[in-house]
């Protein structure tokens, strides 16, 4: 395989090529590393779909929620102001319960009255209330200042907010979908070097020259097997167990010890 072969192409020919094996024992340097990156992707794109859904269905509940805002108004002290008839009352879309109160004539006390309250906007600042007593609130910010470079004379729209909304879970998405990709990258990395030196003493029996560098290689390749099993496995969505994870190591043992043997025999022809 020379180097224009993609790299797609090298995941199918993982599975049973003594050619391939042997190309990348003797050759391949820093393109197992790009072998690695794709599958890594490709497996990380399968393990974000359980996230992603929950993910999408908080995107959902939130835009419910947000359609029910007035407009918002902040003034030159930050201070809260709603033009329409007090006190403003969102519920949730689904069970009808009570969820965020906007009262800028009520205090704290009158506030915490509220049962199931999430969320409330009153006279001296922002609370979060608290699930388990639904009495008082949790945290309190005695008044808009505490953020005021981002409230100062802000009017937010109900539009404006879903549009915010939208481009924040984006964010999120685009975040996490990343970190998953370099955890995973770098469990797959230093589970190579794991395998690497399961490579080398079976490198010895079959009287195969191995240096670390090759060893890694191999216990890569060893991986890939496994992984695209797990790719498939995470795509149906099915919950991983502790004996699919004991299959998958065996699987990529068996890789190991295979990769090895038909290495020496491709060398020896």
């Amino acid at each position: 395989m020379n180097n224009a072969t993609s790299l797609l192409k090298a995941l199918a020919l993982v599975w049973y090529s003594p050619t391939f094996y042997t190309e990348v024992y003797q050759s391949w340097r820093g393109r197992i590393f790009s072998l690695l990156a794709l599958l890594c992707i490709l497996t990380g794109t399968a393990c974000f779909i359980k996230p992603f859904k929950v993910i999408h269905e908080v995107h959902l509940a939130g835009n419910s929620l947000l359609q029910q805002l007035p407009t918002l108004h902040f003034d030159d002290h930050c201070l809260l102001s709603i033009n329409t008839l007090l006190p403003y009352l969102i519920k949730s879309p689904t069970s009808g319960h009570l969820l965020i109160v906007f009262d800028t004539t009520a205090d704290q006390q009158k506030l915490a009255a509220y049962p199931a309250l999430l969320f409330s906007f009153g006279s001296s600042g922002f609370y979060v209330h608290n699930d388990a007593t639904q009495a008082k609130p949790l945290i309190q910010f005695t008044t808009y200042q505490t953020i005021a470079p981002v409230l100062r004379n802000l009017t937010l729209t109900p539009e404006q907010s879903i549009r915010l909304l939208n481009y924040l879970m984006l964010v999120i998405q685009i975040i996490l979908y990343g970190f998953s990709v370099l955890a995973l990258f770098a469990t797959k990395a230093v589970t190579g070097l794991l395998a690497a030196f399961i490579a080398m003493p079976m490198a010895f029996f079959y009287r195969l020259p191995l240096s670390l560098s090759q060893a890694f290689r191999i216990g890569i390749l060893a991986l890939i097997p496994a992984t695209c099993l797990e790719f498939l496995y995470n795509c149906l969505l099915l919950t991983e167990t502790t004996e699919l994870q004991l299959a998958l190591s065996a699987i990529s043992l068996s890789y190991i010890c295979w990769i090895i043997r038909s290495t020496k025999k491709q060398l020896a022809t």
